[in-house]
This record gives structure tokens, sequence and C-alpha cells, in this order.
């Protein structure tokens, strides 16, 4: 989907009256949900799921064309768990 369609989607869902004002919702919440990540907690949407922040251990690894190491050093990233409920309306 992309994000026109999902704008037009969540205004029609939401009830607004414009695609500029669910757009400045959706910005919002977005920007919400960086917010807290970037200070290092986490997040959890009752029904959906956790966004987490995790840190991936360095490692080495091997281009498997060239045979070629190289080195990944460690970073930080996010991680996702759906919620037991949301995995099973997934795979129904």
């Amino acid at each position: 989907m992309k994000i026109k369609d999902f704008i037009e989607k969540v205004k029609n869902n939401g009830g607004y009256k414009d695609n500029k004002e669910a757009r400045q919702h959706i910005n919002v919440l977005i920007s919400s949900i960086q917010e807290v990540l970037e200070s290092g907690d986490s997040i959890t949407f009752n029904s959906f799921g956790t966004f987490n922040n995790i840190t991936r251990a360095a490692r080495e690894g091997v281009v498997p064309n060239t045979n070629k190491k190289f080195y990944s050093e460690a970073k930080k990233t996010i991680k996702f768990t759906p919620t037991a409920k949301y995995k099973e309306k997934l795979n129904s």
C-alpha cells in the first residue's frame, strides 16, 4: 500500500474532513513513536504489538560470491513483536 492510499484509508476510517488532516495525525503519531524509541523506551499497543529497541551484536560475515570476510559493527535497531491475539488474527 502506498502512503497516499493509507492516508485515504485513515481519512475514511477516522472521519477526518480531508487528506491533509489525516496526514497531520499520522505524522504526529509517527513522530511520537520515534521520540519514545529514541529515548530508549519500548512502546506497546494492546491488541497489536510492541516496538522495542535492540542492539545487534558485532559479527564477522562472508560475502558468498567472493568468500571475502567483512566485519559488521554492533548497531541499534527496532524490533516489532506482535501480540499473540494479533498473530492469531493474521494467521486465520
